[in-house]
């Protein structure tokens, strides 16, 4: 046990270390950014510090090996009031079997309206843009103790009339201690693929790698993530999860990548028998205020 509260705190020290660095300069020069938008309102009320969690059907997202922990067929269906009016779903589904689990997810970003004009800034008609992914996945335990999972992907964004397409897959595997310890490890490498190619240029979709950790003990739930996105800096993320009562659970976290505020996130989840419903606020400083709800059905 000792051994993995030093790997916390050395995980925690490094990187806040590397949180403190200015923005890299490839900040947002990968295509299909979406991608990287958290899904579910448990992970997102967390902080997003879900990598070494991932014992529902949002592991589908966050670590495919996840799922090996899911015993009983779940979906689950996500709804983010995103800035500027845009609208992010999220529908997955999994079903465990006799050699591991499979899921399959829908992602899908759309916006408005967008107002399109010419180089002189001239008004030409109005148009309209929307990015989606088709995920399958699978988790197989390597032993008792480890599990893992692979994310398949076919990537399609549409702006006006130009389409580009690419595929990838997300790869991960998480590692139980002993449930009398409580801790789990993760390791997760995200969108591994080819590229997306609009017109001409051809541009990398945005490969991430994250570690985590974990520990539950009784009602309480602690989890950090340290996350490299390939266009940006090391970033961490912290939560905490309280089993408040068997119907109230309550959430809170820290995304060090939300630079546009101060990172701090809230949540909570109401349990019913065979359901589960999940709210999070995720402020983003000036430009507005998001709100994610999702429901998870056990059946």
């Amino acid at each position: 046990m000792k051994r993995y509260v030093i790997l916390l705190v050395m995980g925690l020290v490094i990187s806040f270390t590397y949180v403190q660095a200015k923005t890299n300069e490839k900040a947002g020069m990968c295509a299909a950014q979406f991608l990287k938008i958290g899904a579910g309102a448990r992970p997102s009320g967390m902080g997003e510090a879900f990598c070494a969690v991932s014992d529902d059907i949002n592991a589908v997202y966050w670590n495919p090996a996840g799922l090996y922990q899911i015993n009983q067929k779940q979906a689950t269906f996500m709804h983010n009031e995103w800035l500027y009016d845009i609208k992010y779903e999220f529908l997955a589904y999994c079903q465990p079997t006799d050699r591991g689990v499979s899921a399959v997810s829908l992602t899908y970003l759309r916006m408005g309206d967008l107002e399109g004009k010419d180089m002189n800034d001239n008004p030409i008609g109005d148009f309209s843009a929307y990015d989606c992914a088709l995920n399958i996945a699978y988790s197989l335990a390597a032993n008792k103790n480890t599990y893992l999972g692979i994310t398949g992907k076919v990537i399609q964004q549409k702006i006006e009339n130009e389409k580009a397409k690419a595929l990838a897959i997300d790869i991960g595997i998480l590692h139980l201690e002993s449930a009398k310890e409580g801790f789990k490890t993760a390791a997760v490498v995200q969108n591994l693929g080819s590229k997306l190619k609009f017109v001409q240029q051809p541009e990398n979709l945005p490969l991430t790698y994250k570690m985590g950790i974990s520990y539950k003990r009784n009602k309480l739930l602690l989890a950090t993530d340290i996350t490299k996105p390939e266009d940006n800096n090391t970033r961490i993320n912290i939560g905490v999860e309280y089993l408040f009562n068997p119907t109230l659970t309550l959430r809170a976290g820290y995304n060090s990548q939300n630079d546009l505020d101060s990172g701090w996130t809230v949540g909570a989840g109401f349990n019913l028998k065979s359901s589960q419903f999940d709210y999070a606020f995720v402020p983003y400083g000036e430009l507005d205020n998001t709100h994610r709800f999702s429901v998870i059905i056990k059946f």
